[in-house]
């Protein structure tokens, strides 16, 4: 990451009770997980969205990280597109410097992620914000029926 302009790291998942510590809010556990690192908390935004304004980790000579908007949308994944692009507008964020965090259930490690739903809800989020080329980040999360347990832990990697 470069340490000019700003990053804008959205994780999707579902909101509410039902849904948290959910496999299918890693999107939202991962950016947890980085709002922790950085000591702040989360605002609720004008977009439907959670934010928290920070700088990730130090440069060389201690420099301050790169600003980052870390942004947990307020609405179901599919959804998830309008608080992208509201935020993406709001913070001038340009659209190869959105990164959306989404859980790919059919994703196995070492193996190419294949098409789920989930991935469908991150195209939606990118396409609304312009942001096609933004660099997307799946983490395998297993399926319901599937070879791993579907835990309601945070995640410790992707």
């Amino acid at each position: 990451m470069s340490t000019t302009g700003t990053w804008l790291v959205v994780g999707l998942g579902n909101p509410g009770p039902a849904y948290a510590g959910n496999r299918h809010n890693v999107g939202a556990m991962v950016v947890d997980v980085l709002a922790a690192r950085t000591g702040g908390s989360f605002k609720s935004h004008r977009s439907r969205a959670a934010v928290l304004e920070g700088r990730l980790g130090t440069g060389p000579g201690g420099v301050p990280g790169p600003r980052v908007v870390l942004a947990k949308p307020a609405t179901y994944m599919n959804e998830s597109g309008g608080p992208v692009a509201g935020l993406a507008q709001y913070y001038d964020v340009e659209p190869e410097r959105v990164v959306v965090v989404h859980d790919e259930p059919r994703h196995r490690g070492g193996e190419p992620a294949r098409r789920s739903a989930a991935a469908r809800a991150a195209t939606t989020a990118c396409a609304r914000s312009a942001a096609r080329s933004a660099p997307r980040t799946t983490c395998g999360c297993g399926s319901a029926s599937g070879d791993r347990p579907a835990g309601r832990t945070p995640p410790t990697s992707c």
